[in-house]
């Protein structure tokens, strides 16, 4: 798992990868790529919201989920995650 001082948007991938697994596990994990949006995967609103989360708890970090609402594709999401966790 990253820590605070690993926090790069590589590094959180496989972390938001295995959350999105887990709603969705017939994804191929080659899908889910930083240009990719969760929309496109077969993800609701909810269950990105559900992703996000669990990614964030699997980090141990606290972000607002507002700070994603303008996060249009995976690269989006995990750069709010990578700045917030620096």
């Amino acid at each position: 798992m990253p820590t605070a001082a690993t926090m790069t948007e590589s590094a959180i991938l496989p972390v938001l990868s295995a959350c999105v697994l887990e709603i969705l596990p017939d994804v191929a994990p080659v899908e889910i790529t930083p240009e990719n949006s969760l929309l496109n995967l077969g993800l609701n609103s909810l269950e990105r919201t559900e992703v996000i989360m669990a990614t964030l708890d699997e980090l141990e970090l606290r972000i607002p989920l507002t700070a994603f609402s303008k996060a249009e594709n995976i690269g989006g999401i995990l750069a709010v995650i990578a700045s917030h966790g620096a």
